[in-house]
């Protein structure tokens, strides 16, 4: 899952695809990263979470975070920084109403959290 993780999040990718909406593409980057986090989020809000997709989770967010950088210090555009700053964000919520019948999916929840808490309270 990282390397298409590596692929989708790459800045040059992010910026071609925010570009195409120029020429005609209505699938815009707003778009995709819904897509993307739904597709990594959504399946496992009323349910245990398993380890592969516990990796995947904790890797998606990680790399969110690593996109918004430090103010002048992020190679990602602003467009792409935004959506992850919204996506961090949504990310906390759908997991703060998320019911869980075990506690390695609820930690894992928790850690993932607190990962978004404390990156976003950094900028």
């Amino acid at each position: 899952h990282k390397g298409i993780l590596n692929h989708l999040l790459h800045k040059n990718v992010m910026q071609r695809i925010t570009d195409t909406n120029l020429y005609g593409n209505d699938y815009t980057l707003a778009n995709v990263m819904d897509d993307l986090s739904a597709s990594v989020f959504k399946a496992d809000l009323t349910g245990q979470v398993n380890d592969f997709r516990k990796n995947l989770q904790v890797e998606y967010v990680k790399r969110l975070g690593k996109m918004m950088g430090e103010e002048g210090k992020s190679e990602y555009d602003h467009v792409s920084r935004g959506l992850a700053y919204y996506h961090l964000k949504e990310i906390s919520k759908m997991l703060g109403s998320a019911s869980s019948p075990e506690s390695g999916t609820t930690a894992h929840r928790t850690y993932l959290v607190d990962l978004i808490k404390s990156r976003i309270e950094s900028m």
